[in-house]
Order: structure tokens, then sequence, then C-alpha cells
């Protein structure tokens, strides 16, 4: 996913790029922010970005062998970004999304915000 976006990054002729998750998309997001040092910002959209808190939520199985993007946290927290949640979403409860965003807090990151 990190070439697919560098490939997409060089055919737009940008040097600096905002990434938007979606779901399981978010936590993809959340992870290439991690490695790079061009993302502008970060938005997701009702993000997985703590699968084992959501299999638990959902008595479902851990996926196995998955990178988890709460592991990314130390090397996003200065990096601006929102994260939005459903109010009524039942996949990805609001909770979820805002115990990610208050580990970025307690972290030392200032600019993450979660809207619902």
């Amino acid at each position: 996913m990190n070439e697919a976006v560098e490939h997409l990054k060089i055919k737009a002729k940008a040097t600096k790029i905002h990434l938007v998750g979606y779901s399981g998309g978010g936590a993809i997001a959340v992870l290439i922010a991690a490695r790079r040092k061009d993302v502008l910002t970060l938005r997701t959209i009702a993000g997985d970005l703590d699968p084992p808190s959501l299999a638990e939520y959902h008595h479902t199985t851990p996926l196995q062998g998955s990178l988890n993007p709460t592991m990314a946290i130390p090397k996003i927290l200065n990096l601006p970004q929102q994260h939005f949640s459903g109010g009524k979403d039942k996949t990805v409860p609001h909770p979820l999304l805002q115990s990610v965003v208050i580990a970025l807090h307690k972290q030392g990151g200032q600019l993450a915000e979660i809207l619902s």
C-alpha cells in the first residue's frame, strides 16, 4: 500500500500528501503515515485503529500476524489528525476510537481530535 501511495504521489507530481482511510483503510492510513515523512494530515472514518480491542468488543478471534495501528502512535504524535466516528456505529463504536485518541494525547499528541 505504501508503494501505491508513492506511485500516486509521483503521478500527481505532489510533494506532500493527505491520507484518508475508512474502516480497515483507516488502520492502513495510520500505518502508512507512521512510515512516511511527507504526510501533512491524517483522517480516518470509522477506522479500525485498535484491532485487538475491536475483536474483543465483537467477541471474535483477533487478527493473526497483522500490524496494530496503536503501535504506530509514537510515530504520528505530531501529525495533525481527525478521526471520525458515527455516534450510532455498531461496527466501530465511538468508545473504541476514543480510546485510541486518548492514547495519542497521553503520549504527547496535541493535534488529534475525534469527531462524532
